[in-house]
């Protein structure tokens, strides 16, 4: 839906002064209709008054954020963003506005910037409960369940009469294991709102695991507690939700089999999402299964709302790891065409050109890896390598310094650097960087593997130089 003069709000926001607006004024009267327009569902009618309380007072911060709320409605947020701002401008303790502004840039799928505005929101009011479960939701969503569970856990001690960030404490408690305490927070949540079927569903299947785990139940909640939905008193129900979140925790704990048997019925049930394919991914590889982890990836950017770079970067991996290096190399290159500056997909598709025998092709590609993140030995490192394949030993040289001062506990790294000044006939500088990978080794990896090829890497020179 769109409406006229949609941008006018923003156009005036943009060029008004800071001069604060004073109460009780004509702008405080369009405002105030404005909110009841809004209430009543007569958005547009809403907008054009909150436009004209902006016209007549430009620092009138209330209808700025009111007009940007139904901007973000009629799908305009980067005009939605536009007021946000200009209320933090006029209005820097706006915690409304960051909180909003939170919002935009998760659903934009900028986890990073929502936390931040979300925190920002917290630092002005510390009992804000809608900014804590945002911030929650922030963490559920990159599997961060301990940083959630405190984010709801705080939530709910400063707005404990919001069902829905109880429930998601629930979930979070039950896949923790930790029953009664979910159980608890689940009634709560049903004494607010007798009619939540989430509540209903969770504490059902929380009474159940207890009373499967031997748990006496004095206090099961009869039919009349909860509505007339019987179905969701059924003992052998099974909550997709909880299902994914015990599994992905499961998963996060190492456990991965039993990980994907839950979201095995978590994805039966209704709850596949990226989290679930992801989650379901990662534990195939571990388990060993490439294939499967390769579909579940396929999975996750099938339903994703947009193209998500480590998607295709995970996908290639386990393709590589199936033998499938063409699909790898398709996958690394899709994963390039989303985040043209994402320098692991250059790292893993340059490897899988060196797996190709095509050591300048890989060369080419690791470049733009080490351009984009220079600070990263293992970029510098396979960069080395391949120059050393493509015959520039020169340039293999320098690549593989450049790594060790970065990293200097690279075995591999001085051994190989070593080698190389041994056919380029400076038999000092190679026994130079074998003693000094042999003065690294309590910091080294497979110490005395690489403290035995270093020695070996001194008696070959040494013999060499007597030879000589």
């Amino acid at each position: 839906m769109s409406f006229k003069g949609l941008t006018t709000l923003v156009l005036i926001i943009v060029v008004a002064s800071t001069a604060q607006a004073e109460t009780g004024t004509p702008a405080d009267d369009l405002y105030a209709e404005g909110r009841l327009l809004e209430s009543q569902g007569k958005l547009e009618e809403a907008y054009t008054k909150y436009r004209e309380a902006v016209e007549l007072d430009p620092t009138h911060y209330r209808a700025v954020y009111r007009g940007g709320r139904i901007l973000k409605e009629f799908d305009q947020p980067e005009d939605a963003e536009q007021a946000y701002n200009r209320v933090i401008e006029i209005n820097p303790n706006h915690y409304h506005a960051y909180n909003s502004l939170g919002i935009l840039r998760k659903e934009e799928g900028n986890l990073d910037a929502a936390e931040e505005a979300y925190k920002k929101a917290l630092e002005i009011k510390q009992t804000y409960g809608p900014a804590w479960r945002n911030l929650g939701r922030v963490h559920v969503k990159r599997g961060n369940m301990d940083e959630a569970r405190s984010a709801f856990e705080a939530a709910a001690e400063v707005d404990p009469e919001n069902v829905s960030g109880q429930v998601i404490l629930g979930l979070i408690l039950a896949s923790d294991g930790e029953l009664f305490e979910a159980k608890d927070v689940f009634t709560v949540a049903l004494e607010l709102d007798p009619n939540s079927v989430r509540a209903q569903r969770g504490l059902v299947w929380v009474i159940s695991r207890l009373q499967e785990q031997g748990a006496e139940i004095t206090d099961y909640p009869d039919e009349g507690t909860v509505g007339e939905d019987e179905e969701a008193w059924d003992p052998s129900f099974r909550d997709a939700e909880l299902d994914k979140w015990r599994g992905i925790r499961m998963i996060r704990d190492g456990e991965y089999a039993e990980g994907v048997e839950l979201l095995a019925l978590a994805i039966k049930y209704g709850g596949a999402g990226e989290d679930v394919y992801t989650s379901q991914g990662f534990a195939m590889m571990q388990l060993g299964y490439p294939a499967k982890a390769a579909e579940a990836y396929e999975n996750a950017i099938a339903v994703a709302w947009e193209p998500v770079p480590w998607y295709y970067l995970n996908l290639g991996r386990v393709k590589m790891t199936a033998g499938d290096t063409d699909g790898a190399i398709k996958a690394y290159r899709q994963a390039i065409a989303v985040d043209s500056d994402y320098a692991l997909a250059y790292h893993f598709l340059g490897l899988a050109h060196l797996a190709e025998g095509k050591s300048k092709q890989a060369a080419k590609t690791l470049e733009k890896a080490v351009k984009f993140d220079p600070q990263s030995h293992e970029h510098h490192t396979l960069l080395a390598r391949s120059y050393e394949e493509w015959g520039k030993e020169e340039k293999a040289i320098e690549k593989y310094r450049e790594s060790l001062a970065l990293e200097p506990s690279q075995g591999e790294s001085y051994i190989r650097l070593g080698l190389l000044y041994e056919r380029a006939g400076d038999l000092v500088e190679a026994e130079r960087i074998y003693r000094n990978l042999l003065d690294q080794s309590p910091i080294l990896i497979d110490v005395d593997y690489w403290r035995e090829q270093a020695l070996e890497g001194v008696r070959r020179v040494n013999e060499a130089q007597l030879g000589g």
